[in-house]
C-alpha cells in the first residue's frame, strides 16, 4: 500500500474513531489532540490501526507524538508495514 492509500485509510479510520472529527476537514497534519484525542479514545483508533493493516505497534511507538496527527500514525503505519 503506498503512503497516500495508507493516510487516507487512516484519515478514514479516525474519523470513525472520533465523533468530533469531520472526514471533511481532517488533513495530513490535524491536530487529533486539539479534536479532542484521549487516551481512551487513542486506544480504540491504535486497535482499528492494527486489524485494518494487520499490523501490531510495538509499546515504543505509542507515543504522544506517534498520535498527534493523522500524517504521524500514518507514518508509524508504513514503518511497520516495509518492516
Amino acid at each position: 500500500m503506498i503512503k497516500a492509500e495508507t493516510l487516507q485509510e487512516v484519515l478514514n479510520l479516525v474519523a470513525a474513531a472520533m465523533p468530533g472529527a469531520d472526514r471533511a476537514i481532517l488533513q495530513e497534519d490535524t491536530n487529533l489532540y486539539d479534536l479532542g484525542l484521549d487516551s481512551t479514545t487513542a486506544i480504540g483508533l491504535m486497535l482499528e490501526i492494527e486489524e485494518r493493516f494487520a499490523i501490531t505497534i510495538p509499546d515504543s511507538m505509542i507515543t504522544d507524538e506517534s498520535f498527534q496527527t493523522p500524517g504521524a500514525l500514518s507514518a508509524v503505519v508504513g514503518s511497520l508495514i516495509a518492516a
